[in-house]
């Protein structure tokens, strides 16, 4: 029975020091204020999750604080996808759910700011994400993977290779719009399918550049782009930085979505001789340790007589079902990128205590800053020369915090909210940027409203 706590009409008076607690919150939703950057954001939501790794059930606790800049609270709601509120207490409360997997918490505040109504947006949580891809574009992903994705209420990804379209076993633009029309995501997956390590950099600029110009004249936004035949390198994805929000390359398993590079999308595949426990312990993986599972598909069928690229249908629905059953929250990648998560379900992944080769993480422990310091943690790979630095939004350094010739692993630095020359930086949008000696480098915005 759907339950919600409201609180009406209540003038509440607190400090900046009450809204930034001592713990950091692991997640903080970005209010109305400061995504817009007026002064005096009104309010601030933490969260903060909690349970033993791998065992049901686990906690979600939130807590409510109305800072300076906002007269009053009128009105505060709380739900828990219809599964009830637990030990709630004054503007905190804790929630235990059932299951470590995928539930939706929906949290709206309306405040009375400075004479001004404001609203929070919707806060989701997730601890198990899944994308269904597909690769190529054959017919048989209209005419079997549709119907029965639609039949689950779900929508997918599918890499298209533009010249193969309207032509043997492939999708016809017109099936495409069909697919487009139902919500689904169309991304790029080269003009020809070459392999894209063994082609000189212009030919890689045009494979690149001409698919996505060609989908994109054919209505079709094409933000995202799949690598052919997995076959990955840096070089790649820095040219597909310039075309696309996204770059879908090698295999693995993602970690939560809070956490993912969009240009690092790891994926798994579909063939016939898999099991279906070979899928269930990686969707088991997800719910366990939380992350994202993108699962890649080529073409599917009722049977597949043994050929390696291709999944039978009656699999492909086991594998949704199971997902489904476990509250594992499937959308497609445009859907998954563009949307918030509360990092529920973590713990600590055998394979993603070491970072990948030449892999970068950056993370920030908040992303609306009314206190300092703010802590700037990050990740390297490989030894390499690695300088972190605070940027403003037009592009002038403000503060030099990190120059290392070589990092192995994990560290952190601190920002205390002062420019180069000592003085406090201005209120406004900055970005904390990590490069590395070979020209990569990794952003995160944070905006400072004291």
């Amino acid at each position: 029975m759907r339950r919600t706590l409201a609180f009406v009409a209540l003038a509440i008076s607190l400090t900046a020091n009450y809204a930034h607690a001592n713990t950091p919150p692991v997640w903080m939703a970005e209010p109305t204020g400061c995504a817009a950057f007026s002064p005096g954001p009104p309010f601030d939501v933490k969260i903060v999750a909690s349970r033993t790794w791998g065992v049901v059930p686990f906690e979600v606790a939130f807590s409510l604080a109305i800072r300076s800049g906002a007269d009053s609270l009128i009105d505060a709601s709380w739900d828990f996808d219809g599964d009830g509120l637990a030990d709630t207490t004054g503007l905190a409360l804790t929630h235990t759910f059932a299951e470590p997997a995928a539930q939706e918490v929906v949290a709206q505040i309306v405040t009375l700011a400075n004479g001004i109504i404001t609203r929070a947006d919707t806060v989701q949580a997730y601890s198990a994400v899944m994308s269904i891809t597909f690769d190529d574009g054959q017919e048989s992903i209209h005419h079997v993977a549709f119907p029965l994705l639609a039949s689950k209420g779900i929508t997918a990804t599918v890499y298209v290779v533009p010249t193969w379209m309207n032509s043997g076993w492939y999708m016809s633009w017109e099936e495409l719009y069909q697919l487009r029309g139902a919500g689904w995501d169309i991304g790029s997956h080269t003009l020809t399918h070459k392999n894209l390590t063994q082609v000189d950099s212009v030919t890689l600029h045009y494979e690149l550049s001409q698919s996505k110009a060609e989908l994109q004249a054919r209505g079709f936004p094409a933000k995202h782009f799949s690598v052919p035949f997995g076959a990955c390198s840096w070089a790649i994805i820095d040219a597909v930085k310039l075309y696309y929000e996204s770059c879908r390359g090698w295999k693995g398993l993602n970690p939560p979505l809070e956490e993912t590079d969009p240009y690092l999308l790891m994926w798994d595949v579909t063939s016939f001789w898999r099991t279906f426990d070979s899928y269930k312990q990686e969707m088991d993986s997800v719910m366990t340790y939380g992350g994202w599972y993108i699962l890649n598909n080529h073409l599917v069928v009722d049977d597949c007589h043994g050929q390696n690229t291709c999944v039978e249908t009656e699999m492909l629905a086991e594998i949704i079902d199971y997902a489904l059953e476990h509250h594992i929250k499937i959308m497609n990648v445009d859907q998954a990128l563009a949307t918030t998560f509360l990092p529920v379900g973590r713990g600590s992944h055998p394979d993603r205590d070491v970072p990948r080769p030449g892999f970068l993480e950056l993370a920030i422990d908040r992303t609306c800053v009314g206190e300092f310091p703010v802590t700037v943690r990050f990740a390297a790979s490989g030894g390499v020369p690695v300088n972190v630095s605070v940027y403003d939004v037009t592009g002038r350094m403000v503060r030099d915090l990190v120059d290392m010739v070589g990092v192995e692993g994990e560290a952190s630095a601190a920002w205390d909210g002062r420019t180069g020359c000592g003085a406090p930086a201005a209120d406004g949008c900055y970005f904390c940027v990590l490069r590395t000696g070979d020209n990569r480098l990794v952003a995160k915005k944070l905006v400072v409203v004291r």
